[in-house]
């Protein structure tokens, strides 16, 4: 029987079955350490993928869900709000109050620099938002250590 070829859906030929990039159906730690290390060296999502030989779609969700950035230097709303595990109507509030400092461009735009994150964090971990649910590890710990800082304050 021949093998099935190029255009029929769902072809398992040897030549289709070797070239197939599909995301694994765990992200092991080692895959995790990786693909933060490459986001932080500033590697684009597509070489990166190529690499793991994963779906480039896969490698951005995974990304986000370790709540770190693609971009370089400052983070959305949305990226904010899975980074502090916390619903983005609070990230929306504490921007309006002045406690988490954002940068407006044009109308709808708005951007939070990582620095600007980095102070908001260490002000308010353990008071606003639980250390525990901060998804970036160096976020995190930070997070933790100004959590005992600011429970000793109130204290």
């Amino acid at each position: 029987m021949a093998t099935l070829r190029c255009g029929v859906l769902g072809c398992e030929c040897q030549c289709h079955r070797a070239g197939r990039r599909q995301p694994p159906r765990l992200w092991t730690p080692g895959m995790d350490h990786e693909l933060t290390d490459a986001i932080v060296h500033g590697e684009h999502p597509s070489v990166i993928a190529a690499r793991m030989r994963l779906t480039v779609d896969s490698v951005k969700w995974r990304v986000k869900s370790l709540g770190l950035s693609l971009r370089d230097g400052w983070r959305s709303r949305q990226e904010v709000a899975l980074v502090l595990g916390a619903p983005r109507r609070s990230v929306d509030a504490w921007m309006r109050q002045g406690k988490l400092r954002v940068t407006r461009h044009g109308s709808r735009w708005t951007r939070v620099a990582d620095t600007d994150l980095q102070a908001f964090v260490s002000a308010y971990a353990g008071v606003l938002f639980a250390a525990e649910t901060v998804a970036d590890p160096s976020l995190r710990r930070l997070a933790e250590t100004a959590a005992l800082a600011n429970r000793r304050r109130a204290v």
